[in-house]
C-alpha cells in the first residue's frame, strides 16, 4: 500500500508540474452562489473582489446579454459551475468607451474589459504626445498611434500619418500564465496649427474570462472579448492630429467535461480598428476610415474530454486535452478510494 501511494503521489506531482502553466488559476465552483438564470435584455454584474462566481448551473437565455463592471483589482471574470453551462445568449467582456471627450467627435476614453488594459491617452495642449497603451502588447503613442498586439501583433498606422513620431505597433505575446485580458492601443499625439488639435485615445483591450465546470458547456449564442476601436482625432480642413490605435482582443478559457459550439455560435476576440478623423462619418463604417493601426486578435483556450466546435471562432485557439486535468481529479479520488477500501478490510 505504501508503495502504491508513493507512485500515486509521484504521478500527481508530475501532473501538477506539467500543467502548472495550463491550469495556473483553474477555478472549481463550490456552488455557493446557486443557479444563475439572468432575466432581461441586458444584465450587468458587479465583479466580486476576487472576480469569482461560484454557481451550481449557468443558463443564459437567448436575447440576454451579460456584462460586467470591473472590480478594484481589475481581475478577470471567473464563471465557475458545478453543473452544466448553457449559453444561448451573450457573455460580453469586451472593452468599453467611457467619458466622451468634449469637442472631439468619436474620441471616447477607452477602458479595457475586465482584467484587461486601458488604451493610451490622446495628446492635448498640455501634454502633446499621446501615451502608450497598457499591457505587454500595448501600442505606442505618437502621430499616429500603434495598435495593440496579443495572439498576433498590432498594426502601425498607414493613413493620416507620417514616419516622424509614428507610434510603434504592439507585439504578439504568448498566452499569459495567469489569465489576463488584452492590451491597449496607443494614444494619438496632438498638433498645433492656429490652435491645438487633440489626438485620439487608444482603444482598450478585450477582457478576460474563464468558464469552468465539471459538467458540460453548450454554446448556441456568443462569448465576446473584443478590443475597442481607437479614438478619432480632432480635424478641420486645415489640419488634423494623430488618431488612436485599436485595442487588442482579450483572452478566454473554457474547461469542462464536454464543450459544444453550435453551428451559429460565436467565440470572438478581435482587435479594434484604428481611429479616423473627426471630419469623417464614423457611424457609416469605422473600418473604412481606420488609420490602419488595428489591434491584434486574442486567444481562446479549450479543455474538455469531448470537443464539438461547429461555430465561428475569431480567436487564436489553444487546445488542451480535458482528460489531462480531469485525470488529475480522478487520481485524487483514487487515493480516497484506496484508503477507504483499506479501512473496510481492517
Amino acid at each position: 500500500m505504501k508503495k502504491f501511494l508513493k507512485i500515486l503521489i509521484s504521478l500527481i506531482s508530475v501532473f501538477l508540474i506539467i500543467n502548472a502553466t495550463a491550469f495556473a488559476a483553474l477555478i472549481i465552483s463550490d456552488g455557493s452562489d446557486g443557479a444563475f438564470n439572468p432575466v432581461g435584455s441586458l444584465v450587468t454584474l458587479d465583479l466580486p473582489a476576487d472576480g469569482i462566481f461560484n454557481f451550481t448551473t449557468i443558463n443564459i437565455p437567448a436575447g440576454v446579454t451579460v456584462k460586467f463592471n470591473r472590480n478594484t483589482s481589475n481581475t478577470p471574470v471567473y464563471f465557475a459551475a458545478t453543473g452544466n453551462v448553457n449559453i444561448n445568449g451573450v457573455i460580453d467582456v469586451s472593452a468599453t468607451a467611457t467619458n466622451v471627450i468634449v469637442n472631439v467627435p468619436n474620441n471616447p476614453k477607452q477602458t479595457g474589459g475586465p482584467g484587461a488594459y486601458n488604451g493610451g491617452v490622446g495628446g492635448n495642449g498640455n501634454t502633446p504626445v499621446g501615451s502608450n497603451g497598457g499591457g505587454p502588447g500595448g501600442g505606442g503613442g505618437g502621430y499616429s498611434a500603434g495598435g495593440a498586439g496579443n495572439a498576433i501583433p498590432g498594426n502601425q498606422a498607414t493613413k493620416y500619418s507620417t514616419e516622424s513620431g509614428k507610434g510603434y505597433a504592439g507585439p504578439a505575446v504568448s498566452y499569459p500564465q495567469n489569465l489576463a485580458g488584452g492590451s491597449g492601443g496607443g494614444g494619438g499625439s496632438a498638433i498645433y496649427k492656429f490652435g491645438w488639435y487633440s489626438g485620439g485615445y487608444g482603444g482598450g483591450g478585450g477582457g478576460a474570462i474563464q468558464i469552468s465546470t465539471i459538467g458540460n458547456i453548450d454554446i448556441v449564442g456568443a462569448i465576446l472579448a473584443n478590443g475597442a476601436n481607437g479614438g478619432w482625432s480632432y480635424a478641420t480642413a486645415l489640419a488634423y492630429a494623430g488618431a488612436g490605435g485599436g485595442g487588442s482582443g482579450g483572452n478566454m478559457e473554457l474547461f469542462a467535461n464536454a464543450i459544444t459550439l453550435g453551428e451559429n455560435a460565436l467565440i470572438q476576440a478581435l482587435g479594434g480598428y484604428g481611429g479616423g478623423l473627426g471630419t469623417q462619418p464614423y457611424s457609416n463604417d469605422p473600418a473604412a476610415y481606420s488609420s490602419g493601426a488595428d489591434g491584434g486578435m486574442g486567444y481562446v483556450k479549450f479543455s474538455a474530454n469531448t470537443l464539438d466546435l461547429k461555430g465561428t471562432i475569431d480567436a487564436a485557439v489553444i487546445p488542451i486535452p480535458g482528460a489531462v486535468w480531469l485525470f488529475g481529479s480522478g487520481l485524487i479520488g483514487l487515493v480516497g478510494f484506496r484508503r477507504n477500501h483499506r479501512k473496510k478490510n481492517l
